[in-house]
């Protein structure tokens, strides 16, 4: 468990380091820089999400039933991000396919999460991809590349009710 606990402080140090890329520096000519940058951009998309997530279940809109403190979601946001990455098309995948694949029972993520962070680490690298392949050009308000990040903010939005920590 002390090993799972520092890959997600290492993979929420990865995604806010390519959002600090995408942010706060100009646009990389390189494709491994433009890459990042997409990423970082994905990220704020799902951090946006994230943070939606928070003000939600703290007023009680989602996750009713829980007994979650405003201090425990806030404790909850690094990992919520990083499920939000993954948004409502991987848990659709986790949960159609995670005992097929890895034995284990369906309704506790921790106990499934490499299965979980490969699916996602897969969409974000293929959407990634997509972006920084548009970014080529050296244009930053890209339609198709805001349009990806739209449609990423979407899936997490779609994915915000969905009882991560197990039923």
């Amino acid at each position: 468990m002390t090993l799972r606990l520092i890959a997600l402080f290492l993979a929420c140090l990865a995604l806010a380091g390519c959002a600090w890329r995408f942010l706060a520096r100009p646009r990389a000519e390189r494709g491994r820089g433009r890459f990042l940058q997409a990423l970082g951009a994905l990220a704020c998309s799902a951090l946006a999400g994230a943070l939606v997530q928070l003000v939600a279940a703290a007023c009680g809109w989602i996750w009713k039933g829980t007994t979650f403190g405003v201090l425990e979601l806030a404790s909850m946001l690094p990992f919520s991000w990083l499920v939000l990455c993954g948004g409502r098309s991987v848990q659709s995948m986790f949960d159609w396919s995670v005992i097929a694949v890895t034995g284990h029972r369906q309704t506790l993520l921790m106990d499934n999460l490499p299965y979980y962070a490969a699916l996602t680490g897969a969409q974000m690298v293929l959407l990634a991809a997509l972006i920084a392949w548009r970014w080529k050009s050296a244009r930053r308000h890209d339609p198709l590349a805001w349009l990806v990040c739209l449609a990423f903010a979407a899936n997490a939005a779609a994915g915000m009710a969905w009882p991560w920590w197990g039923t």
